[in-house]
């Protein structure tokens, strides 16, 4: 008999806690029906968390390259967030000209109406 793929396994026996409605916990539980070869009644039964950890380690074949590299990923993610850190930056270099130049063009002192004119555009 061959082994589940990583994929197949988390397809089949997907070990989410919560579904989606009802909203409620439950117990992840991998079934099974074993055939025996000589035409008797099968046998039916579940595996329960501890159970179902073992199988995992047991029947999944681990030898498999992964379907995604982790590091891969991670080296995607850290240049996602360099990427946003340097936007940020640029975002904020400018927020902070915009507001220098407002304050150098503030004028102190009674308004005159020639300013207030000017400055209500």
């Amino acid at each position: 008999m061959a082994l589940l793929t990583a994929k197949t396994f988390s397809l089949q026996f997907n070990n989410k806690r919560l579904v989606n409605n009802p909203y409620y916990p439950r117990k992840a539980l991998l079934c099974y029906q074993l055939t025996p070869q000589n035409g008797s009644t099968p046998t039916r039964g579940h595996l329960k968390n501890k159970e179902f950890t073992d199988c995992w380690e047991n029947f999944v074949d681990h030898k498999e390259p992964p379907s995604f590299n982790p590091s891969e990923k991670l080296e995607e993610l850290d240049k996602n967030s360099q990427a946003i850190k340097r936007r940020l930056e640029r975002i904020k270099s400018r927020s902070v000209d915009v507001l220098e130049n407002g304050l150098r063009s503030l004028q102190l002192g009674p308004v005159t109406p020639s300013s207030s004119i000017r400055n209500s555009r």
